[in-house]
């Protein structure tokens, strides 16, 4: 089970608790129960915080804001000592009414759970490093606390009792996506033995959208929108995104020449949105990087742009695709498959 969906878990755990306690007959005492309103409150707004605004996570947030905002009564109640709860009709059925939503959200949640894919059962090392900067003046990783964190770099190895391979990889994600929603082929791309360099960059001088929907935390969400709904206005922004793609592969190249060595031969992988960044970056590094690939031109990968959705986030993948949750990992096995044959033909298999 992923951290993630423990922590949505948990928040609709303490919803159901609370709500619940409108069958209890016994009211005595029963409003201590509502000192947990803020608690899913406050745990609700954290789960945004470290994954980023997702469908789940809104519909979260909007039934603890309910929630909470419903029981304010019954917690000044509390604060003064009046420790027999009391319900009027109106708060018996508006808690009735956040009981069955709160049920049913923690139904569709274990229905989509995103499916595991632990870096160990693959006998793959997963880090990832706080890098700061910007592209203009450099991206380095971050080593002193007085750094402003820029993004996360992330590094995919594959284990001791796997063959390495000599060509490593370089990955940007698609920005309606992010590193975390590739991890199934990022890992498996591991396990098949080479290095993998992958980066989620928030630069200061790197801005894919204005003001803060170009915070960590709602950028794939309005890119998801800006794609699905407005997409005359998406397109319309390919050139702004190509000169951001180029700069996150310059820096992707350059703290992977000083983490792996000048000698690596490179290979870069991209999703839809960095199609032509790829080519300017092999005309731009034309040594060091042995070739390039878009894993959108695999016919079989139907959530391109998106990641591996239908293990990562399989809501949207539902929502958008109409695919179902696969955790037989088919799809990001065949792309790795795919781009083994990829590496091979520009002349990196070893």
């Amino acid at each position: 089970m992923s951290d993630l969906l423990l922590g949505e878990l948990l928040c609709l755990g303490l919803l159901i608790i609370i709500c619940g306690r409108i069958f209890f007959i016994k009211r005595e005492k029963i409003v201590h129960i509502t000192i947990l309103a803020p608690v899913a409150l406050v745990l609700s707004f954290l789960l945004i915080t470290a994954w980023g605004l997702t469908l789940m996570e809104a519909a979260i947030f909007l039934l603890t804001a309910l929630v909470f905002l419903s029981n304010i009564h019954a917690m000044s109640r509390f604060m003064a000592h009046l420790y027999i709860d009391h319900y009027n009709p109106a708060f018996y059925i508006f808690s009735l009414f956040l009981f069955i939503c709160s049920i049913a959200v923690t139904a569709v949640a274990l229905y989509f759970r995103p499916v595991p894919v632990p870096p160990a059962r693959f006998n793959v090392s997963v880090t990832k490093q706080a890098v700061t900067g910007s592209f203009s003046a450099g991206v380095k990783i971050k080593d002193k606390l007085s750094d402003k964190t820029r993004g996360i770099l992330w590094t995919f190895k594959p284990g001791s009792n796997i063959a390495p391979k000599k060509t490593a990889i370089i990955f940007s994600a698609d920005k309606r996506a992010d590193t975390a929603r590739y991890l199934p082929y990022l890992t498996l791309l591991a396990n098949a033995g080479y290095t993998v360099l992958a980066a989620d960059f928030y630069m200061p001088d790197g801005h894919w959208l204005s003001g803060k929907l170009d915070s960590p935390i709602l950028r794939r969400a309005a890119m998801i929108y800006l794609s699905e709904k407005e997409t005359e206005r998406f397109k319309s922004m390919d050139k702004n995104f190509t000169e951001n793609t180029v700069r996150e592969y310059d820096s992707l190249i350059s703290l992977g020449t000083d983490i792996l060595g000048s000698g690596t031969p490179l290979f870069i992988i991209g999703d839809a949105m960095e199609s032509d960044a790829l080519g300017l970056i092999r005309q731009k590094y034309p040594y060091q990087v042995t070739g390039t690939y878009m894993l959108g031109n695999i016919k079989e990968y139907k959530t391109s742009g998106y990641g591996c959705i239908e293990q990562t986030s399989p809501l949207l993948a539902y929502l958008i695709n109409g695919i179902n949750r696969d955790a037989s990992l088919f799809i990001p096995r065949y792309m790795v498959l795919q781009t083994q044959k990829a590496v091979a033909a520009a002349g990196g298999s070893k």
